[in-house]
């Protein structure tokens, strides 16, 4: 967290250097250690939206998310979530799907509702060492594909209105010919982009080295670090998949998945994603019912916001 005077400075540059009539949406990710009352406040003022990482009940979360001395944070972060919602910040939940938590769907999402946490985000942990392999806490595909089928099974039981499921949102949106509102779901990895301290920019976080730096916004033009060749060639590659993909039925809606959960390298662009099997047992699963979801929408013409329930889908990764 960089602080109440950094985020106070990054408003007053938006206003001073905003074109007149224009929007600019804030949103930030955080692990919520570190959140006070008076920087509560400013984000209330600004309308930020604050995405808050917990993992799950406290044995869960703390597992690998603890203080250098080997603490957990769970209580700590459930104090800066209060916060939050003490200043009527806008808040939403990021789940990292990990060794610790991804047989245990049903219970990361009963306790998440319990609570009122009602907008939500899963994100898979994939990570590999430099032997390409797999580190430890990370999840394979039918870890993910059953994890998938858990949460969407409950989600249906709660209240699909009331329950905002980032990745289902973002394959009805898909499915009523919307765009791809997780960069995971689309054709090109050209959504976004990192900028580092320095000014270094990169074209996703999990490819920031030098192999991928497309500029540098303090010394060169932002125009030219978004057209740069290594750009292009990077964006181009998630269009590049594995050859079975060419005959999979959900390539639609997956695209080969994420190049990060590929092990993605210049060197082999086309490997096939770790967690194919899983998107096709959760797609096998739960596609049927977010389609006739879908229909109904278009009928009853409910969609708001990118969303069924009229939520703003988030900006964080």
């Amino acid at each position: 967290m960089l602080g109440r005077d950094f985020y106070d400075r990054v408003v007053n540059l938006q206003m001073k250097h905003g074109k007149p009539g224009s929007r600019v949406c804030n949103s930030i990710q955080t692990n919520g250690l570190l959140i006070d009352d008076p920087l509560a406040r400013l984000f209330a003022r600004y309308n930020f939206l604050v995405g808050v990482s917990l993992d799950g009940p406290a044995p869960i979360h703390d597992t690998y998310r603890v203080s250098r001395s080997g603490r957990g944070s769970y209580n700590e972060v459930l104090k800066g979530i209060a916060c939050l919602k003490r200043n009527a910040v806008a808040v939403n939940i990021l789940t990292l799907v990990t060794a610790a938590n991804v047989n245990r769907g049903r219970e990361v999402f009963r306790f998440l509702c319990d609570r009122g946490f009602y907008y939500q985000q899963y994100i898979e942990c994939v990570e590999w060492d430099q032997s390409g392999r797999p580190k430890p806490f990370s999840i394979n595909g039918e870890e993910w594909g059953y994890f998938l089928c858990e949460i969407f099974d409950e989600w249906l039981k709660t209240d699909i209105y009331r329950v905002s499921v980032r990745l289902f949102d973002a394959i009805l949106g898909l499915l009523l010919n919307g765009p791809a509102q997780v960069c995971t779901l689309g054709r090109e990895c050209r959504s976004y982009r990192v900028v580092e301290a320095n000014g270094d920019i990169y074209p996703c976080d999990f490819f920031v080295t030098d192999a991928f730096k497309t500029g540098n916004i303090v010394t060169g033009d932002w125009g030219d670090a978004w057209e740069s060749p290594v750009s292009d060639r990077f964006s181009q590659q998630k269009s590049r998949w594995h050859s079975d993909c060419d005959q999979c039925r959900y390539n639609f809606l997956c695209a080969g998945d994420c190049l990060k959960n590929r092990g993605y390298s210049p060197a082999n662009p086309g490997s096939k994603s770790r967690l194919c099997r899983g998107w096709q047992i959760f797609f096998d699963h739960a596609l049927p019912g977010l389609q006739e979801i879908a229909a109904t929408v278009i009928k009853k013409g409910e969609i708001k916001n990118g969303s069924i329930n009229g939520s703003k889908p988030t900006e964080i990764y």
